[in-house]
């Protein structure tokens, strides 16, 4: 299912899981995101005298609560890492990067969605009046990041590739491979098993990094 505007939208009626792998680049992308919406929280304090309004589920708060339950979920997940399955390939020996699987609750990456969705349609030219304060809010989010905190390139990066992990519609690779990271114990892929690592390790290397071939978790 998707929204009007492209973004995919898990249905709410169907179980959801998504795989993170325990990738170098994850926390990064986790700290920006956080970052993002805390700068939202903050919005409203803005100008007492003229106050931002934005729109849809980004002025109500349903997009700062569903992004920051997703945030957790991931954070929660993440705890444990030491403890992830082991993922070994066929010959037993070389060491794969672990995965985690997560359950987020369909209706948060729908708002998610939303939100993203509006923000896309306040960069467009001639925009209507109810988005030009979300258009100025994004162009001051920019400007919000701490001296610690580098910024995106594209200040909706974090929100885009948060996401597009969470709600890709489990495929077969999702499916083989969550299955077997049921098992607390060290895996041993198959053959056709390492084939579904693979092909999931590239599209979530594309989300991560662009598809940068350095990233040696992906291999």
């Amino acid at each position: 299912m998707a929204s009007p505007n492209g973004t995919h939208v898990p249905s709410p009626s169907a179980p959801h899981v998504a795989l993170l792998p325990d990738a170098p680049e994850l926390p990064a992308l986790l700290d920006l995101a956080d970052e993002f919406f805390l700068d939202l929280r903050t919005v409203p304090e803005w100008d007492d005298d003229d106050p931002y309004v934005l729109p849809g589920v980004l002025g109500d708060g349903t997009a700062l609560a569903a992004g920051e339950r997703l945030l957790a979920l991931i954070r929660a997940s993440r705890a444990g890492s030491t403890t992830l399955p082991v993922l070994y390939g066929p010959d037993g020996a070389y060491e794969y990067c672990p995965l985690v699987a997560v359950r987020p609750d369909p209706a948060d990456l729908a708002v998610l969605g939303r939100a993203l969705d509006l923000c896309k349609a306040a960069r467009g030219p001639d925009l209507p009046a109810e988005y030009r304060d979300l258009a100025d809010v994004l162009d001051q989010l920019k400007t919000l990041r701490h001296p610690n905190q580098p910024a995106p390139t594209d200040v909706l990066a974090p929100l885009i590739q948060l996401h597009s992990l969470l709600a890709h519609p489990p495929d077969d690779d999702v499916r083989v491979l969550a299955a077997r990271l049921a098992n607390p114990h060290p895996v041993v892929l198959r053959l056709t098993e390492l084939d579904s690592y693979h092909r999931f390790a590239t599209r979530v290397n594309g989300v991560l990094t662009g598809g940068n071939r350095l990233a040696r978790w992906t291999y």
